[in-house]
Formats: structure tokens, sequence, C-alpha cells
């Protein structure tokens, strides 16, 4: 049994762009993150917490990383439980990471030193 099932084609209720496929989303079986990858420019409202379905059977997904790109690399910033945030790049940083504070407190979500957010990681809750 999947945990997504692709539609028809349908357009983007955003910018009105035809998309590939469109997952429905099934309760029964909650996968334990959900992806999304943003085209590029596009600037989302985000918010901590993503909740699918409804009573009885919703699911709340927490905010966990944002994965940016920008001049053929890739750096992440990881929100951890207590939701304080900490920036990766692996050519800058090594195997650390620098704690940047709570997600509530970081300005602009979107970018993140030069590069652009373009994938969004939630687990289950």
């Amino acid at each position: 049994k999947r945990n997504l099932n692709t539609a028809g084609d349908v357009r983007c209720h955003f910018c009105g762009g035809a998309t590939e496929r469109s997952p429905v989303f099934s309760t029964q079986v909650r996968p334990p993150f959900l992806v999304f990858a943003l085209n590029s420019g596009f600037k989302p409202r985000l918010g901590a917490t993503l909740t699918l379905g409804e009573s009885p059977g919703k699911v709340l997904y927490k905010l966990r990383g944002l994965i940016y790109l920008g001049g053929n690399h890739f750096t992440v910033r990881t929100v951890i439980k207590k939701g304080d945030v900490y920036y990766h790049d692996g050519m800058e940083t090594g195997r650390s990471c620098t704690g940047e504070g709570p997600l509530s407190e970081i300005d602009d979500i979107h970018t993140c030193r030069g590069r652009s957010l373009c994938m969004l990681i939630y687990s289950v809750v």
C-alpha cells in the first residue's frame, strides 16, 4: 500500500503553472517525513508546524530542516526539538554546526548566507 498517490494534471494555485503530479495524503499511514522542493524564487509563508487532515486523524509535523542552494553548493539549517536552529556548511564549518538561536528569531528564513531556500523537511511529532 502506498502513502502517496498521484492525481491528474493540476495547476499550481500559487503561480498557475502546470504540476507534474498532485500528491494525495492519507492519514491512515502517515509518512515519518515530508520533503517539499521549492521552485527558485518561490517564497512560501512558512510555519514551525504543519497539520494535515482533520480530527480525529489529523497529523502534526514540525519543521526540522531547511536546505539552501547557491553557487552550486548546498547548506542546511537544522531545527532541533526545542526550536533552536543550527547552521551547517561542510566547506565552512567542517563537522561543526553553528547555533543561530530560536527559529522564531530568524529574520529571513528564505535566504541563508547568500543562498536560497530550496527544500523543507518536516517530521511527524
